[in-house]
């Protein structure tokens, strides 16, 4: 039997361990290490396991790790102060620390665990008709 291509592609970031990310069919990302996979399910390893379903599964692709390269700074730009001394800042902004987004994929998404406990359902059955 030939292996499809998902299959091969599945194979080759889990031996290599390469961080991948997962595009959902509900344009959801997801990104982790491949821990396992079978023909219904993959499980990615990040700060924790998640469980998806491959035939929610868009589109894989490896993680590619950018480096943004710091322009190199002239000479004048090197000898001027960081802080300009006519334009003072608030006391209000330097007590606020800026948040970052939330990613979209979250642990506390009702898509995740409606899918974790769909397949907890399933194996529970799937053990007690055995």
């Amino acid at each position: 039997m030939e292996v499809n291509l998902l299959d091969r592609m599945l194979t080759e970031y889990q031996d290599r361990k390469v961080p991948v990310t997962i595009i959902l069919q509900n344009k959801v990302r997801i990104a982790g290490r491949i821990r396992s996979f079978d023909s219904y399910v993959v499980v990615l390893e990040n700060h924790k396991n998640e469980i998806v379903y491959r035939h929610a599964i868009s589109s894989l692709s490896q993680t590619v790790a950018v480096e943004q390269a710091k322009p190199a700074l002239r000479k004048s730009e090197q000898s001027r102060p960081t802080q300009h001394p006519h334009k003072p800042v608030s006391t209000a902004a330097r007590r606020q620390p800026v948040q970052p987004p939330r990613p979209a994929a979250q642990a506390d998404s009702p898509i995740n665990s409606g899918m974790k406990e769909g397949l907890l359902r399933w194996m529970q059955g799937q053990k007690a008709s055995k």
